[in-house]
């Protein structure tokens, strides 16, 4: 069973209300710098399967108002966008997840996809 550990460091904008509306009207998305940081980091990790998968994610985060699930959805778009895999729909299964809220420590996320038969 094929498995891969990614680390990823920064903040995790959610994919909720990422579209604003600007001064003079027009829309744009704030939070794509961010999303964009996050592929890139996971750009120097290869190609993982083309089987369903099962991931285990935990993210330390600073804000107790962020949402996990919208968090790890982020995540999962990102890991398609980066072409770990070729659709973030392969992921069936979410094994051991949480999220924590220490100050102290730097924003991560560890993210543990596993190959199921």
């Amino acid at each position: 069973m094929k498995q891969l550990e990614i680390k990823i460091m920064g903040r995790f904008p959610s994919k909720k209300n990422e579209t604003r509306k600007g001064k003079y009207g027009n829309f744009y998305n704030a939070k794509q710098p961010e999303i964009e940081a996050i592929t890139w980091q996971l750009k120097k990790y290869k190609f993982f399967s083309a089987k369903p998968i099962k991931a285990s994610c935990i993210v330390n985060t600073h804000s107790r108002r962020q949402d996990f699930l919208n968090i790890i959805q982020t995540i999962f778009d990102c890991i398609q966008s980066a072409g770990i895999v070729k659709n973030d729909r392969q992921i069936v299964e979410i094994g051991d997840s949480g999220i924590t809220f220490v100050k102290d420590k730097q924003e991560q996320a560890i993210i543990i996809l596993e190959e199921l038969n």
